[in-house]
């Protein structure tokens, strides 16, 4: 599929979907404490969000052959990687949370997600969300016009890596604008060197995409649930996952959400 490029007023309406979605994952993120289930977090971010007739794009969203995905966020909780289904479970002292949120406004999207620790949190679950954090910063400072992705994911894996932790095959950013997911295909992992020049794509202005570092403490090897959503990890290790919505401008990177 082709890359949609955006005009400056499009990149302002995908900005203001951002706005909307950012707010309301700080609200998440100051109510997100042990004790409160993630249930209530996301029935929070679904008030939030139809108060500003935001479209509640994760409320069943379909990939495949999955179900109906029933809720507005994903709060993937320690071994759980990306798209845990909210429920009953509440957070625990040292517990460390993900939100992932992402809602479209006026027809434009914006997708982001935040790791926390839990009050408590172990020094190596702390080191496994700063890590997470700085891999996504390190992308965002390196994209700009001309620079081709295989080097930013290069550098991120590097990075990544050299902290003793491994980024998660197949859960990665992407383009997004009138769609949650559009071209291109924004990876940070390894690959081989065949599949990154297939894969390999140039940044230029307009491009709007999402930067997703998925890392694990761990083997970076997952499963699904039986639920047809929820993603863990298979030796139980702790998964950490950051997003920002991004735009490529003249000369630099503006964050769009995050």
């Amino acid at each position: 599929m082709p890359v949609i490029i955006k005009s400056p007023e499009e990149i302002e309406r995908i900005a203001r979907a951002g706005a909307v979605v950012s707010k309301v994952l700080d609200e998440l993120t100051r109510l997100a404490r042990p004790g409160v289930t993630t249930h209530e977090l996301d029935a929070h971010a679904e008030q939030a969000l139809r108060a500003v007739d935001a479209k509640l794009i994760l409320k069943g969203y379909v990939a495949g052959s999955s179900p109906p995905y029933p809720a507005c966020t994903c709060l993937a909780i320690n071994d759980e990687v990306v798209h845990a289904i909210p429920g009953q479970r509440a957070l625990q002292t040292g517990d460390l949370l993900t939100i992932d949120l992402a809602a479209s406004v006026d027809g434009w999207c914006a997708d982001v997600a935040r790791t926390l620790a839990m009050p408590g949190a172990s020094a190596a679950a702390e080191a496994l969300a700063a890590t997470t954090r700085h891999a996504v910063v390190e992308a965002i400072g390196l994209v700009r016009p001309g620079v081709a992705w295989s080097s930013i994911a290069s550098a991120v894996s590097k990075s990544v890596k050299a902290h003793g932790f491994a980024l998660v095959r197949g859960y990665d950013g992407h383009g997004i604008g009138r769609k949650l997911h559009e071209s291109p295909r924004a990876w940070l992992h390894d690959s081989a060197p065949s599949d990154r020049i297939a894969a390999d794509f140039i940044l230029w202005p307009g491009m709007v995409l999402t930067i997703e570092p998925v890392v694990v403490a761990g083997k970076p090897e997952v499963r699904t649930r039986p639920d047809g959503w929820t993603v863990q990890t298979l030796d139980g290790s702790w998964a950490a996952h950051e997003e920002r919505t991004i735009a490529v401008v003249n000369g630099a990177c503006r964050v769009l959400a995050g």
